[in-house]
């Protein structure tokens, strides 16, 4: 299983912050990031969504059974646990 420690940071050039990008091979992936702008600042904590790939793009997934709309505010931890539910999917 995949986790927070496997994820790739990188600058990203558009915001002061970071973004790991990661997809898991079941059609889904998770875009994660840690920037001003973003839902966690105020806290500097984790921002992420979870995508449905598609022959036209990445899609921010929002019929997912885990969620209806992007996580905001997560740790490094439960950014670990979302990922586990998107891996099961």
């Amino acid at each position: 299983m995949k986790t927070f420690k496997d994820l790739e940071h990188k600058s990203h050039p558009n915001w002061t912050g970071t973004q790991a990008k990661m997809f898991f091979g079941n059609w889904y992936w998770v875009s994660v990031i840690k920037a001003e702008g973003s839902y966690g600042r105020d806290k500097w904590l984790y921002e992420m969504a979870i995508l449905e790939w598609n022959k036209e793009d990445r899609t921010i997934y929002y019929d997912a059974p885990i969620t209806d709309d992007v996580l905001w505010h997560l740790t490094e931890e439960e950014v670990t646990e979302y990922m586990a539910k998107v891996q099961a999917l």
